[in-house]
């Protein structure tokens, strides 16, 4: 298994993990959700918004948070190095045909 098959697969798991936040497929709008909602949770002690309207994020435990503040954390390293192989990919494609 290649490395860019090890993140997808670990991208989907958290995908199932944190996929109530934001609902996208696209690797960079997924980053940018990821580290908007670390930055929220930083700032307010919260989430300001999730996908889902019935969701409140202002019922979850600090407990919840914590653990959900890990999740995110591992999701932006995996978003993160997974968006550069993609990048990259793209980069030498471009060289290869022009």
């Amino acid at each position: 298994m290649s490395r860019k098959e090890e993140l997808i697969a670990q991208k989907e798991r958290l995908n199932d993990e944190i996929g109530f936040l934001f609902y996208t497929d696209d690797t960079e709008d997924g980053l940018r959700l990821i580290r908007q909602a670390i930055s929220e949770i930083e700032e307010y002690g919260h989430i300001q918004n999730t996908a889902d309207e019935y969701i409140d994020p202002y019922r979850w435990s600090e407990a919840f948070y914590k653990e959900l503040m890990q999740t995110l954390k591992t999701a932006e390293a995996v978003y993160s190095e997974l968006l550069a192989l993609e990048n990259q990919n793209e980069d030498t494609y471009e060289t290869e045909n022009n």
